[in-house]
C-alpha cells in the first residue's frame, strides 16, 4: 500500500523476497565473443549485437536476441557498460547508450576513445545516471569519428551492458 507524503525510516538491513519485488535491473554480456562491428561510413550510429548471455534480472525484460534491455517501470536508472575492444587501424571511436532502436541517445553515456596503435586493446567504459520509461528498449551504439567513407572495423573482445532503477520520477 502506498502513502503518499509518508517517510519512511529503516534502522534495520531491508531485502526483498520472491520474484517481481525490490529493484528492477537486468544485464547483458557477452565474452570471449570476437564480434566485429562494421562501420561503413563516419558519424553514422551502429547497434553493438555482440551480446551472447542474459544476466539476474528483476522487473527488467533481457533480450539476447535484439542485444537489448526492456525497461518496466519508469523512473532513474544507474547504467553503466563495459567493451574490451580493438581496431586494425588507428580510429577515433565512440559508444554510447540509446534507446528505442536507437531513436534517443542517451548523452551522459558516450565515451570517446582513439585507438592509436592497431590492434591493440583497449578497455572502455562508462556509468551515468539515466531517465528511461516504460519499455523504452536500452541499446549498446556505437560510431566512427573519422575516416570518411572508408569502411572500418572494431572487434568487440568483451562487452556488458546493465542498468538499475535507483528512483522514480
Amino acid at each position: 500500500m502506498a502513502m503518499l507524503g509518508a517517510e519512511n525510516a529503516f534502522t534495520n538491513d531491508t531485502y526483498w523476497a520472491g520474484a517481481g519485488s525490490g529493484l528492477p535491473y537486468g544485464g547483458i554480456w557477452g565474452q570471449n565473443i570476437a564480434y566485429d562491428l562494421v562501420m561503413a561510413a563516419q558519424d553514422t550510429d551502429y547497434q553493438v549485437v555482440g551480446f551472447t548471455t542474459g544476466s539476474y534480472n528483476n522487473l527488467v525484460t533481457v533480450s539476447v536476441a535484439n542485444s537489448d534491455l526492456t525497461v518496466t517501470k519508469t523512473g532513474v536508472y544507474l547504467v553503466g557498460w563495459n567493451a574490451s575492444v580493438h581496431s586494425h587501424a588507428a580510429n577515433d571511436y565512440s559508444i554510447m547508450v540509446k534507446v528505442n532502436n536507437g531513436a534517443t541517445s542517451k548523452d551522459n553515456t558516450k565515451a570517446h576513445f582513439d585507438s592509436a596503435v592497431a590492434s591493440t586493446n583497449l578497455h572502455v567504459g562508462c556509468s551515468a545516471i539515466v531517465s528511461f520509461t516504460a519499455n523504452d528498449t536500452v541499446e549498446l551504439w556505437a560510431h566512427r569519428n573519422d575516416g570518411l567513407a572508408v569502411s572500418k572495423t572494431l572487434t568487440f573482445d568483451h562487452v556488458n551492458m546493465h542498468i538499475t532503477m535507483i528512483g522514480g520520477t
